[in-house]
């Protein structure tokens, strides 16, 4: 298998299994919520770009943005108490889609336009260098003062708003691995969500955690789907891994009306052999029997009843001189009279002779 092949199982089986957890949850999953809407795919150029950059898990990034902004670039929230605000110069302190504040962004290294303040514009804000003492603890003179006063220029800029708070989140994240933050939940990703905004509470993290859990399955089938083939409707030209991929669409709620699953369900029909088998051998014709049996159309109980059939033959027993006392007896391996077997390609078969079975009634 190569490489690229290994990549599309890891991704494909990890879909697989948080479809299953997701799907087991309080809330159903469906195709209309395991797709991205037109606003995350707006969103998701950048949050591909700095989570990849800064080691972060994009479907935290996701699941950030989605709770703090709702994937509005030019959100603003945390007003400022009137008696602070800067004579209506600033009137917010977070900003655009992850609400990133100006001490987060500044250690995230944001610096901006650092400009000294003298003369007629001191004054003006003399009133509120206090405030800034008491909160931030910095001084008027200070570098960061002076980056605040430049941060509602960059805060809504989708760019430099991901940039800085996917920052931000490795910034928490690492001094939670290396100790200097305390790790509350014992879990790091829990631990992250909360210190990224203090205060919220348990209601919070949970709420992102569970987002990071949607976002893992949206973002996971919407790589697939980049990397599907569109002439045929396969991925990497194989049975097994798109039937594996098209298990993982449909487990997520997709059916064969959504233009990516039929053509992949097409495929795999494309290649049912004559023996009623499917490509090549014992793990492929399993596969095909997954995806085709979860789709629940009657319309293929011919071909999973053929590929049951041949499972069945291809099963090591007195049939092919497989004699009982053999270890190999009742397993299977890669096709018919190998008078072998192992456990990956019996699992694979047993999996797909249940799913046969149960479909079909027997």
């Amino acid at each position: 298998m190569s490489g690229n092949d290994k990549t599309f199982v890891i991704v494909i089986i990890c879909l697989i299994i948080g479809s299953s957890l997701n799907a087991s949850g309080t809330t159903a999953i469906t195709s209309e919520n395991s797709s991205l809407s037109p606003e995350e795919e707006e969103a998701l150029p950048y949050v591909k770009r700095y989570a990849g950059e800064y080691g972060i898990s994009s479907a935290l990034v996701m699941a950030i943005i989605r709770k703090e902004s709702q994937f509005r670039p030019d959100a603003k929230g945390d007003i400022i108490r009137p008696e602070f605000r800067f004579k209506g110069i600033i009137e917010y302190t977070a900003f655009g889609y992850m609400q990133v504040r100006w001490p987060a962004a500044y250690d995230a290294d944001f610096r901006g336009t650092i400009v000294p303040i003298e003369g007629e514009i001191k004054e003006r804000y003399d009133w509120f260098y206090a405030y800034c003492y008491s909160i931030w603890g910095v001084q008027p003179t200070d570098e960061k003062f002076f980056a605040y006063l430049d941060w509602p220029n960059h805060g809504t800029n989708p760019d430099e708003n991901v940039r800085y708070g996917t920052g931000y989140l490795r910034w928490i994240r690492d001094r939670i691995v290396n100790g200097i933050f305390p790790n509350p939940y014992n879990n790091v990703l829990k631990s992250t969500i909360s210190r990224y905004n203090p205060g919220a509470g348990d209601p919070y993290v949970e709420e992102v955690f569970r987002y990071c859990r949607e976002y893992g399955v949206k973002l996971g089938l919407y790589w697939l789907k980049e990397h599907q083939n569109p002439s045929d409707g396969s991925w990497s030209g194989s049975v097994g891994i798109t039937s594996l991929a098209t298990l993982a669409f449909l487990n997520a709620g997709y059916n064969e009306t959504d233009p990516t699953v039929n053509k992949a369900i097409q495929y795999i029909l494309a290649h049912r052999n004559l023996d009623g088998s499917f490509g090549w051998g014992t793990y492929e014709t399993s596969t095909a029997v997954w995806a085709l049996v979860a789709t629940h159309n009657p319309d293929y109980h011919d071909e999973i009843t053929a590929a049951k059939d041949w499972l069945i033959k291809a099963q090591s027993d007195e049939e092919d001189g497989t004699p009982p006392d053999d270890p190999c007896y009742g397993g299977w391996r890669y096709g018919i009279s190998s008078h072998d077997g192992d456990l990956s390609n019996t699992q694979f078969a047993l999996m797909a002779l249940d799913a046969a079975y149960t479909e079909l009634g027997l």
